[in-house]
Order: C-alpha cells, then structure tokens, then sequence
C-alpha cells in the first residue's frame, strides 16, 4: 500500500519537474528576461561599485570587490528564478489550471514539492552560468574543488530561497497583493543583506533585516567557500536548517491556502 502511493506521488513530482521544464525553456523570452536582471547587476551596478570600493576586507583576507560580490550575484540569479516560479502558482490558480493539474493523480505535496524542484533546478543551471560568465568576464581564478563547493552550496540556497517565496506565497491570498509584497520584499532582502556589500557596512537602520534574512547568510556561505574554502560549521548548520524549514513550512502552508482545490 505504501509502496503503490510512494509511487503515485513520486509520479506526480516528476510529471510537475517535467511540465515546468517544458514550459521554460519552449519560451526563449522567458530564458532571457529570466537572465537580464543579475547580468544588468553584474555588468553595470557592481562595475562601478569596484570603481569605488576596489578592494574589500573579507575575514580578514583582502580581495578584490568583484571576487567578493560574484557569489552575491548567484544568490541574486536565484532570488529572481524563484519569484517567477511562485508566481507562476497564482496564475495557475487564476487560470483554473491549478484544479486541473490536482484533478490528476497529482497530490497537493506532489505538486509543491516537484514546483521547488524545478524552481531549484532552473535557477541552479541560470545562476551557474551568470556565475561562471562572471569568472569569464572578471577572469576570477577559481579552482575545480572551490566550483564543486559552490555548486553544492548554491543547491541548498535554492531550495531555501525558493520555498521562502513559496511560503510567502502561500500566506498571501491576492495575486496583485503578492507582487506587491513580492517586489517590495526582494528589494529590501536584496539590498538590506551581504550581496553587495559586507553585513557590518550596512547602514545601521536595515542591519536588522539583514540579520534576519535568509540571504544574507545564504550569501555569506557561498562567499566563504569561494573565497576561504571553507564555511564555518555554525553557518552551515543553518543553511542546512533554514533548506529544511522552509521546504516543510512551505508544503504546509500550500496544502492549507489551497486545501479547497
């Protein structure tokens, strides 16, 4: 019995992976505009931030700014793919598609849980490569132990970042009330946070939110890794703790907000 609905659910994950894999990358739009914001960043924002600030001191070590902020802008990339994905939920739900996905054999879990997936998916294989044209463009060395770090690192912001959208997504019930919250909460994560700048440079009334956003030490992970080769086992018990949070808080919550579909 238990084996029979292991299976169905576990169906029901990879038939979401597959669909939201086809409907991304079927739209070339969709492929680019998903990549333009973090390469606009990285290109214009933080070249003439290096002109200011060209060198930054990172626990203790001196590195150039673009070496410090190539890992904020993989959080960055990742930030963007998983509002998209979050709202593609709502418009499924607008379009009535979202009753017709659980009409199938598809369960509520199945559906969130494959939904994460694929968000963390599409914006591991985006970041990465806004990551590496960094190191293309920039010429950052980078060895092949430190890229496979990073690689595992950026997996669980991924999976972190995607179920906080997730979650938020589940509590708002308004899809215009969720862009709003949405646009206003990703500037305020994003700039009151480590991407850009180090946390004890930021200006003292949004040091608050940056000690309580999730990117900030998502960002201070990647960052150590990259640039120390190693991450401190406080920091990574909490990345781990916040990727295991999130994913349940955000099943939860979506089983409650659409519990009547």
């Amino acid at each position: 019995m238990f084996s029979s609905e292991a299976a169905i659910a576990l169906k029901g994950v990879g038939a979401v992976i597959y669909r939201e894999m086809r409907l991304f990358f079927g739209n070339k739009a969709t492929i680019v505009l998903s990549v333009m914001t973090p390469l606009i960043y990285m290109l214009l924002f933080s070249t003439s931030l290096s002109k200011m600030m060209p060198m930054v001191n990172y626990n203790g070590v001196s590195v150039s700014y673009i070496e410090f902020v190539l890992p904020g802008h993989l959080v960055m990339s990742v930030l963007s793919t998983a509002l998209m994905t979050s709202q593609s939920v709502f418009n499924e739900k607008i379009s009535n598609m979202l009753l017709e996905i659980l009409s199938t054999p598809v369960q509520h879990k199945a559906y969130m849980i494959g939904k994460m997936f694929a968000s963390t998916s599409l914006a591991l294989i985006q970041s990465m490569l806004i990551f590496l044209c960094g190191i293309l463009v920039f010429r950052v060395p980078l060895s092949f132990v430190r890229f496979l770090g990073v690689l595992a690192l950026n997996t669980l912001v991924c999976v972190i970042i995607s179920g906080f959208y997730m979650t938020v997504m589940g509590l708002v019930k308004q899809f215009r009330t969720f862009i709003m919250t949405a646009n206003i909460l990703t500037n305020v994560i994003m700039f009151a946070s480590s991407i850009f700048y180090p946390a004890e440079q930021i200006a003292p009334g949004l040091r608050l939110f940056a000690k309580i956003s999730p990117v900030t030490y998502c960002s201070d992970a990647i960052r150590s890794f990259f640039l120390l080769g190693n991450v401190p086992r406080l920091l990574m018990l909490l990345i781990i703790g916040l990727a295991v949070c999130f994913t349940v808080t955000s099943v939860t919550v979506f089983r409650k907000r659409f519990a009547e579909v």
